[in-house]
């Protein structure tokens, strides 16, 4: 069934983002697909593999775990909730590393082609990164 084999694509698309974070810079080639368009990059973040790979962001946050809370599949699109937990032991938009576990929430749909990743469109719930990361604070 392909939507199952998409589901499956979509967990290794996060098992490569771990993977390329420990080191293995070819990770992310073996998941997505040459023509990959991240449509909601971040900011200084370009739209292809490149992009994905951001170093500002590997080089701030090791220790990736990320846990698929939910997962839903149809046609070649895969739609998974998930929660991230990244170790912060380096500088990340001028914050020094603080050594805190950061935890947050992200939605991704993920369209798959031929077994590869093609597009991507991520919501993280950045409010809560930088709160944790004391860069914004919000008053009840």
């Amino acid at each position: 069934m392909l939507t199952e084999a998409n589901k499956a694509v979509a967990r290794d698309f996060y098992e490569a983002i771990k993977a390329y974070n420990e080191g293995d810079e070819l990770a992310l080639e073996r998941v997505l697909a040459p023509s990959f368009v991240n449509h909601r990059p971040l900011a200084g973040q370009t739209p292809d593999i490149e992009g994905l790979k951001l170093p500002a962001f590997h080089q701030a946050f090791s220790q990736i775990h990320v846990t698929i809370l939910d997962q839903i599949a149809e046609e070649d699109k895969v739609v998974d909730v998930t929660a991230w937990s990244l170790l912060h032991t380096g500088e990340f938009m001028g914050v020094p590393a603080t050594g805190k576990r950061i935890s947050y929430t992200e939605i991704n749909v993920l369209r798959v082609v031929d077994g590869m990743v093609v597009e991507r469109w991520g919501l993280p719930d950045e409010i809560h990164i930088l709160q944790q990361l004391g860069i914004v604070s919000l008053q009840a």
